[in-house]
Formats: structure tokens, C-alpha cells, sequence
């Protein structure tokens, strides 16, 4: 049914992910990116439809800086 959300993704915003001590890629971004929200990137991109992202972001990221800065992130057009 359109609309409907997977499982997996709405564990994930439920919870964040859960953390099983998994090896992470190194934080592209540590001065503004808290290793908890760098975690939480790779753990929401095994989840369905987000395949991929964490490439994205770190091909992006002065453009996720912006948003990040921004007062309100939700108006900052997605890259």
C-alpha cells in the first residue's frame, strides 16, 4: 500500500539503530558531526530506500554542513 512505512525504517526512527559495536568508516566530518550521528548515518543507510546515502554524504558534505548550520534545516534543499 502506498505510504506505508518498512519495518526496518521505522525501528530506525523509533530507536536511532542500535549500535553492536560494528567497525564504522573513519567520520568524514568530526568537527561538526558527533560520532553518535555519524554512527546513526551508517546504521540508517542498511535500512530500505537508504542504500547508498552514506556515499552520498560524504560526497556532499559541505552541502550537509549547511543544513546542519541552518536554523531551519527543513527548508535547505536536499543535494
Amino acid at each position: 500500500m502506498s505510504g506505508d512505512i518498512h519495518d526496518d525504517v521505522f525501528k530506525f526512527l523509533l530507536t536511532g539503530g542500535v549500535s553492536l559495536g560494528d567497525e564504522l568508516p573513519e567520520n568524514p566530518a568530526p568537527e561538526w558531526l558527533s560520532a553518535k550521528n555519524w554512527g546513526e548515518l551508517n546504521r540508517m543507510s542498511k535500512c530500505s530506500g537508504f542504500a547508498g546515502f552514506v556515499k552520498h554524504f560524504t560526497s556532499n558534505l559541505d552541502h550537509y554542513k549547511t543544513m546542519y548550520d541552518a536554523v531551519a534545516p527543513h527548508e535547505v534543499p536536499l543535494p
